[in-house]
């Protein structure tokens, strides 16, 4: 394969070279390891304030965590700001911590060799990359939106490969690109850059995974523009991409692919509604996502109002995470039965441990605060919106015989 696309150019020319024993060849390699080392002098050179900038922004996640999954503490119990923290759960942010250190370690040790060395390795990053899209698409078994991008072990344990193939193809494609003569000219050349990217892009597309694959269209789109491609040929691809948006969204709705539905959420507030068939002014009651934090909660108040207009001021709110805490994962789960047993037993659940309105939220909506209310309901709609975008909207309805 490798040999058959440097003869059509696609790494550009070189000279012929002599085959070489597999023994050989590991030879090589290791000396190439050698000699790419870490050299001392090198890291006056070294941007310094961005690592910083990056180890903030990761302790700064981790403070961020740590209030999020924090619960409700006993004044009585404790007074001062460490008897609080000792009481806490520290097992998510100790696992952020984790993965902080081992990131960490993963650049120490990808600062330590030439970055040449990395480009000179780009077939192994590449195939690397498309076994494992291959083995996590047919070995796997699906989860959300019947999707299998994710390799998982325990409980809630889980690792993506496309995340990896995002830094796999940008090093393949800067090896490309750095090989070539002379930038792109003509549409057979830009037709085999496309078929080399397009390989592990469609085993993403067919997980199916739509955020990650726009990812790896927009890094090829970074490297044709910067590479100094014919800005005809770029016009062209781009009508081309636009025409064939058309199909490829109808397709794509016909699909079982929660991220659609992530795009139509955000194109249409109102897709949860009418996905349901109902009038906004059908919905009794709203159980939030409801963390308690400043920006979550007003935005989601806006939301409400934004979506139900004056209706928003008859419907009784709640968030059940007053009472239980942040569940994480569970949730979703927790908070649809809360939904469903409010619907079945009348009675909307409080949002207890209110002591102060926020001045940024309406204080005219009905938030049930610190006591349940009894009332007659048809319709239920339950938010949740978890880390990393995992963002879904119910509804239930009452049964009625």
């Amino acid at each position: 394969m490798d040999k058959l696309l440097r003869r059509t150019g696609l790494f550009g020319r070189k000279k012929k070279e002599q085959p070489q024993s597999e023994k050989s060849r590991l030879s090589a390699f290791l000396a190439q390891v050698q000699k790419a080392r870490y050299q001392k002098g090198l890291m006056r050179h070294f941007e310094w304030p961005l690592v910083v900038m990056v180890l903030v922004m990761s302790l700064w996640g981790v403070v961020s965590i740590y209030a999020a999954t924090g619960s409700p503490v006993d004044p009585d119990s404790a007074s001062t700001f460490l008897q609080r923290a000792s009481q806490q759960s520290i097992y998510y942010p100790r696992l952020q911590l984790i993965w902080i250190i081992l990131g960490m370690v993963a650049m120490a040790g990808t600062i330590f060799f030439d970055y040449r060395l990395f480009g000179d390795m780009k077939d192994i990053l590449y195939w690397g990359n498309v076994i494992l899209l291959l083995l996590v698409k047919f070995t796997t078994i699906a989860g959300r939106g019947a999707a299998n991008m994710f390799f998982q072990w325990g409980s809630d344990r889980t690792i993506q490969p496309a995340e990896f193939g995002k830094i796999a193809i940008i090093i393949a494609l800067a090896k490309v690109f750095a090989e070539r003569e002379r930038p792109i000219r003509t549409v057979s050349e830009l037709f085999r850059l496309s078929c080399y990217v397009g390989l592990p892009l469609m085993l993403i597309i067919i997980q199916p995974d739509v955020g990650t694959a726009l990812v790896y269209v927009a890094i090829f789109a970074v490297f044709i523009f910067a590479s100094g491609t014919n800005y005809k040929l770029i016009v062209g691809v781009i009508c081309i991409a636009v025409i064939l948006l058309v199909p490829a969204w109808y397709v794509l709705t016909f699909s079982d692919n929660f991220r659609v539905d992530r795009i139509q959420v955000w194109l249409d507030p109102n897709y949860a509604i009418n996905d349901a068939g109902i009038q906004p002014d059908a919905i009794d009651h709203i159980n939030t996502h409801g963390t308690s934090t400043p920006m979550g909660d007003v935005a989601e108040t806006l939301a409400i109002k934004k979506v139900f207009g004056e209706h928003a001021y008859d419907i009784s709110i709640n968030s059940t995470k007053s009472m239980t805490g942040h569940l994480l994962g569970g949730a979703g789960a927790i908070e649809a039965i809360a939904s469903i047993l409010a619907l079945k037993n009348g009675i909307v659940p409080p949002t207890i441990n209110h002591f102060d309105d926020d001045p940024q939220i309406d204080p005219h909506l009905d938030f049930t605060f610190n006591r349940a209310k009894k009332r007659d309901l048809h319709y239920a709609l339950s938010n949740s919106f978890g880390f990393g975008g995992q963002n879904a909207t119910v509804i239930f309805k009452k049964f009625e015989s």
